[in-house]
């Protein structure tokens, strides 16, 4: 009888358990669907609540030729020539008058334009020139940064790590005082420091050195990791004949693969979303990804439909980096929980 209770309880339980993951699961993936729909809602109804795609009804003919390039993002030299349209046209002039004043069949210019009413922000970013180029930088700046901002943050640990005086606490205490400094409060000294005296004013190299910079989150990572190594194996390398390199290469390394994983996870999305330092020190042909998406909203009017698509690449990456490393994160952290 008691075992048939407390079976029933663990039943529960585990219903309990599997009912309130499925809600989170839900809850967390909510987000990510309603970007993706409002990247396919037109911009003309950027304002409404859409649960899913609207549906449309068709390109207005009594829409002017000016605002196509205002509310789409349409070159309008390329649309003349595919449409066949030459000679000066009218900015002010709708397509109906276009149509009879240029001859052009009513349905090819409907067909035409039936693609940007739907895929508008997908179109608009696609071929905007600065889009590859935006992306691939923000890769190799995420993915550089990562490597070597991860191996210094180690660098340094190991030596705060080792650490045992009283006034040794307040070089530790010095990168943390980085968690309560805004990075918006000591930016135009920083640009000063970099864009001005060092000439990385509009060059990658000024944001690499800033994600790469010792701060509070990796070092404490780090230094609470590696303060739970014992000594002993870095005493019985130097025995065996080992340097400091060797030890640091072949022991201390692979024994950071669990706060690594987590210094992974925590920095990339930091650096692949980075607004701020990309506004700051570079023009805006050269912006990274998140800069490059926001630099879409114009002066009298934004293409909403193209910053959510903008948006919806932009997390494609991270998604990425949690899918094919979820099993290291696991796997890390269960070994490191069977060590300690």
């Amino acid at each position: 009888m008691h075992k048939n209770i407390k079976r029933k309880r663990y039943d529960l339980f585990r219903v309990f358990i599997i009912f309130f993951f499925l809600i989170y699961s839900i809850v967390t993936i909510v987000p990510f669907y309603f970007l993706g729909v409002r990247s396919l809602v037109p911009t003309t109804e950027a304002a409404q609540f859409h649960l899913v795609p609207p549906k449309l009804e068709g390109f207005n003919m009594d829409s002017t030729f000016g605002n196509m390039a205002t509310y789409y993002s349409i070159d309008l030299k390329k649309a003349k020539k595919e449409l066949g349209l030459t000679g000066y046209i009218n900015p002010n002039a709708t397509w109906s008058e276009i149509s009879k004043e240029k001859n052009i069949n009513p349905d090819k210019i409907k067909k035409y334009f039936r693609s940007y009413l739907r895929y508008n922000g997908w179109i608009a970013l696609l071929n905007d020139k600065r889009f590859i180029n935006s992306v691939i930088m923000t890769v190799i700046l995420a993915v550089s940064s990562i490597v070597v901002g991860g191996l210094l943050s180690v660098m340094t640990a190991s030596v705060l790590a080792g650490f045992r005086k009283k006034w040794h606490s307040w070089i530790y205490a010095l990168y943390m005082l980085q968690m309560i400094i805004s990075p918006v409060v000591i930016i135009i000294p920083v640009y000063i420091i970099l864009g001005k005296n060092l000439g990385l004013s509009n060059s990658y190299i000024a944001l690499f050195l800033q994600f790469i910079k010792g701060g509070a989150v990796p070092v404490m990572l780090f230094t609470a990791y590696i303060s739970t190594i014992p000594g002993t194996l870095k005493d019985s390398v130097q025995i065996d004949g080992g340097n400091r390199l060797q030890y640091f290469l072949y022991i201390l390394l692979p024994l950071v693969k669990v706060p690594f994983a987590t210094f992974t996870a925590i920095m990339f999305p930091v650096i692949w979303n980075d607004l701020l330092q990309g506004l700051v020190f570079l023009k805006p042909e050269k912006y990274t990804l998140i800069p490059m998406v926001n630099s879409l909203q114009g002066t009298y009017t934004t293409n909403y439909q193209a910053i959510f698509a903008g948006l919806s690449i932009s997390i494609i990456p991270v998604l990425i980096l949690y899918m094919i490393f979820q099993d290291l994160f696991v796997r890390s952290s269960l070994s490191g929980a069977i060590k300690g």
